[in-house]
């Protein structure tokens, strides 16, 4: 009897499907460039100084909202729209992992949060609303993306700075590679693990594939052609860990806070998330003792 269960559990085994892969998470990132505001201070009567507190809108939003996709079918009761946050930092990568869920070919809207008071002032509760700024438009095989927020040297207030979406899944940004920007007015002269430099013009980009050493690192080296003279930003050895990407971006500072007027961002992508593979389901013991009934 044993040897007819095991062959009809195999034989059942066999004739079903195959199991479907999992879709990954879809990963969101957000990178706020820009330049910290001045510190304002009052002086006291006892010749001591107060730190004034910093006009919000000088600093880029503490979050973002994607809005998901409504429901194939609507529910009873009062509409409810999905909004998954994301953090922001000024100049420093925060991530989101969106739920496997979410429709691939879903666009999704990216919406800032606009806090008002009450109607009854300070007492009432606050209203909030979303205003949409921009959107990620994510192809069926993308895994992952980079919402970029610059506001440029000159501007204090982030409140009109738009989103730049970079799809940053393996089939755009390859494991090995970076993608360089330069925003500087000025020609930037990279040399990027390797001992050949090239030179990059204002609001230019390239690929770059560093040459790595045996210890996961590569030499980089940043200078800024600035009226005729070199303005060196960095010349150190970085690591880049084997199937990762990167992202390097020059920007400009107020001479004030910089003696160099620029500075950079260099942020090493992990691998994109995989596909997880779910096992079928394979009969029990039960069920294959009924069907040999």
């Amino acid at each position: 009897m044993s040897m007819r269960v095991t062959a009809l559990l195999l034989a059942l085994a066999a004739s079903l499907p195959a199991a479907e892969p999992a879709p990954p998470p879809y990963v969101v990132r957000l990178l706020a460039i820009g330049h910290e505001p001045e510190r304002k201070y009052k002086l006291r009567s006892d010749g001591f100084y107060d730190m004034l507190e910093l006009d919000p809108r000088e600093m880029p939003p503490q979050a973002l909202f994607l809005r998901l996709p409504a429901l194939p079918v609507a529910l009873p009761g009062p509409k409810r729209v999905a909004r998954i946050r994301c953090g922001v930092q000024l100049n420093a990568v925060q991530e989101t992992a969106l739920p496997a869920t979410v429709p691939p070919e879903a666009p999704l809207p990216i919406e800032l949060e606009v806090v008002k008071p009450g109607a009854d002032g300070a007492k009432g509760p606050a209203e909030r609303t979303y205003d949409e700024i921009g959107e990620i438009k994510r192809a069926a095989d993308s895994t992952s993306a980079l919402v970029i927020l610059y506001n440029p040297v000159g501007r204090k207030s982030w409140d009109a700075v738009k989103p730049f979406v970079i799809d940053t899944s393996e089939r755009a940004l390859p494991p090995g590679t970076i993608l360089l920007y330069n925003l500087c007015p000025e020609s930037l002269v990279a040399q990027v693990g390797s001992p050949n430099a090239g030179t990059l013009a204002p609001a230019q980009s390239a690929f770059v594939r560093p040459s790595v050493s045996a210890s996961g690192q590569f030499g980089l080296k940043l200078v800024l052609m600035r009226n005729r003279e070199e303005v060196q930003l960095v010349d150190s050895q970085r690591d880049l860990p084997p199937g990762s990407r990167g992202l390097l971006v020059v920007y400009p500072v107020p001479g004030n806070r910089n003696a160099r007027a620029a500075d950079f961002v260099l942020y090493i992508f992990p691998p994109d998330p995989k596909p997880e593979t779910v096992a079928a389901p394979v009969p029990g013991p039960a069920g294959a003792k009924a069907a040999v009934r």
